[in-house]
């Protein structure tokens, strides 16, 4: 193994030195210049055994139910009071949900909506509805019969007064 510091070989078992901030396995002649020692830490693998089988069920079930739902006209003006009730800060439900307090400011202005994930966020902390089933759009029905004039009415028309 060569050291991270001079590059010469290391004879035996590399020291694991602080240098400026950096943590690196270096000869016994550049190990004075560090400020401390680190231990190394072995990494954890995630392997199928470490994955919970229940939060990728989860993911997969909220997925689902993300297409068939929306968020609820109004939404930032119950946000704002059940954040009130609480007595907490914007940046106190920003903390709890893990978001920005800008961006609790912007959902409470709706002049953001928020996404289904961080809607669901906000109902947990909050104790609230904001996710409904989408509403059927509402189609306007048609004025009762108003005589309306057409290119053709109006060709129809000149037709006539160039006859007379």
């Amino acid at each position: 193994m060569k050291c991270e510091v001079c590059g010469r070989e290391i004879p035996g078992k590399p020291i694991h030195a602080i240098i400026e901030g950096a943590k690196l396995l270096v000869c016994p002649a550049c190990a004075k210049y560090s400020s401390g020692t680190w231990k190394e830490r072995k990494r954890a693998t995630l392997t199928a055994k470490t994955i919970k089988p229940a939060v990728r069920a989860r993911r997969r079930r909220t997925n689902l139910a993300e297409e068939e739902l929306e968020v609820v006209d109004g939404y930032g003006e119950i946000v704002r009071r059940a954040r009130e009730r609480r007595g907490w800060s914007q940046e106190d439900l920003g903390r709890v949900v893990g978001e920005k307090a800008s961006v609790i400011r912007r959902i409470e202005r709706e002049a953001m909506a928020p996404s289904i994930v961080l809607a669901r966020k906000l109902e947990h902390a909050l104790g609230v509805k904001l996710l409904a089933p989408p509403s059927e759009p509402t189609i306007p029905l048609a004025p009762a019969k108003t005589p309306t004039l057409t290119l053709g009415d109006l060709v129809k028309i000149r037709e006539k007064g160039e006859e007379k």
